[in-house]
């Protein structure tokens, strides 16, 4: 199958007696292409717990370049290899070859090796917190698209989840990611699945270090009437829920006490994650479109490189 996209070309050829698929590249700048189908492929290896695969990328030296079957380095080793600095030998031309030179072809420079100390960091990945529907929406998609073409790796809901996955499991995941953006609106902040997500991100002792806020114009989280406005909404939900409880009997409850747990946990945690969200440098989604999300994507690869 050939994909295509703008002036870059890649080619996935499945070789089905040697169980082996083959990507081939072209273009001005094919490695967004690539990332774009290795998270692809990421997501196709999730749906099979069981299946077992490698990732293996080309010997580029002179014998290789011209063999129908050149020597394939296990991307695991050229990470090792890379390391700690050392050559990796070609098994057909016996030359050494640099691993950080290797890898540098399969990622975006900035993704790839750490021009400080030569530390391989691979593509960030990057999770995206949302309300699905609306602006906030269409917002992630260019946030995706964007990103994408920076080689990074974009988790969102909708692309993660398939048919009878938990959701839970997935928020959970989020909630421990390194990089989390969060576009907050109005609906994000009345909405329980969001606010378990946020939840979850600020529950971590370094909060502030993993989120980057984007705040939509409906979202009144910059006075203090707007905060405690989230407040009455949460402390409402659960004062409506527990008097709903109280109208049956108490046993076989599960998920609900959950629930009410949950609206808890938000009504006692709102106000303190919302003031340190105003409080902190966030740009609405005009600034960052016309920027290119350039300032999100400088942010985000400074975050990289401090934990690689």
């Amino acid at each position: 199958v050939v994909f295509r996209y703008g002036d870059d070309r890649a080619e996935v050829i499945e070789d089905y007696r040697r169980r082996r698929l083959s990507i081939r590249l072209g273009g001005s700048e094919p490695r967004v292409m690539l990332a774009m189908i290795d998270r692809a492929l990421a997501g196709i290896h999730r749906s099979f717990p069981r299946i077992k695969f490698d990732r293996r990328r080309p010997c580029t030296c002179a014998v290789c370049a011209d063999s129908a079957d050149p020597t394939m380095y296990l991307v695991s080793e050229l990470e090792d290899f890379a390391r700690t600095g050392d050559r990796i030998q070609c098994r057909a031309s016996r030359e050494l070859m640099d691993p950080a030179a290797l890898l540098a072809d399969l990622w975006k420079p900035s993704a790839a090796i750490d021009a400080n100390d030569g530390r391989v960091a691979g593509p960030a990945e990057v999770f995206v917190s949302y309300k699905r529907g609306g602006a906030g929406e269409a917002l992630v998609d260019d946030i995706e698209r964007r990103l994408g073409e920076r080689g990074l790796i974009v988790r969102r809901d909708r692309n993660e989840l398939r048919y009878r996955d938990s959701i839970q499991k997935f928020m959970r995941r989020l909630g421990g990611g390194k990089f989390v953006v969060v576009v907050l609106n109005e609906g994000y902040l009345k909405s329980k699945n969001c606010m378990f997500e946020l939840t979850e991100v600020a529950g971590r002792p370094d909060f502030a270090e993993h989120v980057y806020p984007i705040v939509l114009s409906d979202a009144k989280i910059f006075d203090a009437f707007g905060r405690l406005g989230y407040v009455k909404y949460w402390e409402g939900k659960r004062a409506e829920l527990d008097q709903a409880m109280r109208e049956v009997g108490q046993e076989n409850l599960q998920g609900i006490r959950e629930e009410l747990d949950l609206y808890e946990k938000v009504r006692n945690m709102i106000a303190g994650i919302t003031d340190m969200l105003a409080d902190m440098n966030t740009l609405t989604p005009t600034i960052h479109g016309d920027r290119d999300f350039a300032q999100l994507y400088e942010a985000l690869d400074a975050a990289r490189r401090r934990v690689s």
